[in-house]
């Protein structure tokens, strides 16, 4: 598990990161859990899930839990501005 960015205004990235060869061992689901539960507590004390620069696909299903209706519907929004 690895942070970086933004230190100094609080929001801080976190990537869970497994080498391609170890991904056998820990396998997928665990790893699906792993970020699921930072992303729970993340949550439960305060914190919001950001995607700065996009979702992205394996992101999508966290963005919709983690980020409410109307924050979803003024990302639209903005994005169809630009």
């Amino acid at each position: 598990l690895y942070d970086f960015g933004h230190f100094a205004d609080g929001g801080c990235h976190l990537i869970v990161l497994v080498p391609h060869a170890h991904i056998a061992q820990y396998g997928i689901a665990k790893i699906v859990a792993v970020r699921s539960g930072i992303y729970k507590r993340v949550s439960e004390n305060g914190g919001c899930f950001s995607a700065e620069h996009g979702v992205g696909p394996m992101n999508a299903a966290y963005y919709s839990k983690y980020t409410t209706p109307v924050v979803q519907h003024i990302s639209r929004a903005m994005q169809q501005l630009m």
